[in-house]
C-alpha cells in the first residue's frame, strides 16, 4: 500500500489530491502510473519516498517538457470535470489555492 499525491493545475489553480493505492511493485521515478477515473490519465512519476515504518509516498507531478513548459489544463471545465472524477473515484483534495507560479508571459 502507498500513499499517492497528484498535482492537477491550471494558469489559475492548483489542486493537490491523495489516496491509498496497492502497487505490486511500489513505481519508480520516470515511470508512468495509469489512474483509471473515468477515463485513464497518465501521469508521470515525479518522486518517490519511502519511510522508515516500510510506508511509501509516491508522488504524480505536472508534466514538464523537454524545453522547461509545464502542461497545464487550457480549460477550467476540463479541469474541474477531472477533479470530480477523481473524487468520485476516491481521491481526496487536500489542498487547491492559486497558481502563482505560472506568468503569462508575451
Amino acid at each position: 500500500m502507498a500513499t499517492i499525491d497528484i498535482y492537477l493545475v491550471t494558469k489559475e489553480t492548483i489542486v493537490y489530491l491523495t489516496r491509498e493505492m496497492s502497487f505490486e511493485r511500489i513505481p519508480a521515478v520516470g515511470e508512468f502510473v495509469i489512474i483509471d477515473a473515468g477515463g485513464l490519465l497518465p501521469h508521470e512519476v515525479t518522486e518517490v519516498v519511502h519511510d522508515v515504518d516500510g510506508s511509501a509516498r509516491v508522488v504524480l507531478g505536472v508534466y514538464e517538457s523537454p524545453n522547461g513548459e509545464y502542461e497545464v489544463y487550457e480549460e477550467e471545465s476540463d479541469f474541474r470535470e477531472d477533479v470530480a472524477e477523481l473524487q468520485k473515484a476516491g481521491w481526496t483534495i487536500a489542498s487547491e489555492t492559486s497558481n502563482t507560479v505560472y506568468k503569462n508571459e508575451p
